[in-house]
């Protein structure tokens, strides 16, 4: 492919380190009475008295961008020089609500987004189109159509010397690795619009 993707992956916060387990206090060790009639030992050299080491403070956990920061740099930062987007993470990661908010931030700056969810689609909102489950294939059609008409439209605005400033356009997935083991011509159509859709103001925005 001749086009870079932006992959984000998103961590759910868990682990975390575990408290060390206290050291087993130790009994104190009784004096011991010297016998009659022999010397007691000398005593034991005193220690060996030394400034305690210094010790590091932890460095500080980087602080957290909250996801809305995330949003406007995908939707503004990316905007010019790239514009396909893979963000992946575990369940809970919040990998869903980040794919929604970028595809309805980029609908509010008067693009087109048309998204493929078979789980949830009636949690999308602001959007051109929702397909469902069962649309799989009308999406991956859509996806095509789009290209083959832009680019048709491209060719012969060439022909006159004329150049097309075309509206940007988003075809949004949740859960893509369900979507491209269900529907195998939606994974098809995501490589082509992967290698051929930029230049045609097509991107793909999806999460796995």
């Amino acid at each position: 492919m001749d086009e870079a993707v932006v992959r984000i992956v998103l961590d759910d916060g868990g682990g975390g380190s575990r408290p060390a387990p206290a050291a087993a206090a130790q009994a104190p060790t009784p004096p011991q009475q010297p016998n009659r009639g022999q010397q007691s030992p000398p005593p034991p050299p005193p220690p060996n008295t030394q400034p305690p080491r210094p010790t590091l403070a932890p460095a500080p956990a980087p602080a957290t961008q909250p996801p809305r920061d995330c949003v406007r740099d995908l939707v503004e930062g990316i905007a010019v020089a790239n514009r396909h987007v893979l963000i992946e993470g575990a369940s809970g990661s919040g990998k869903s609500l980040m794919t929604r908010n970028v595809a309805q931030e980029r609908a509010k700056r008067g693009e087109e987004v048309n998204v493929l969810d078979p789980h949830n689609p009636e949690t999308w909102k602001g959007v051109n189109k929702v397909f469902a489950r069962d649309a799989g294939q009308d999406f991956a059609d859509m996806m095509m159509r789009t290209l083959r008409e832009r680019e048709s439209a491209s060719v012969a605005a060439k022909a006159r010397g004329e150049t097309i400033d075309f509206k940007p356009v988003t075809f949004a997935m949740s859960d893509f690795a369900a979507i491209a083991k269900e529907f195998p011509k939606v994974k098809e159509a995501m490589q082509v619009v992967l290698t051929e859709g930029r230049k045609f103001g097509i991107a793909v925005l999806a999460e796995t």
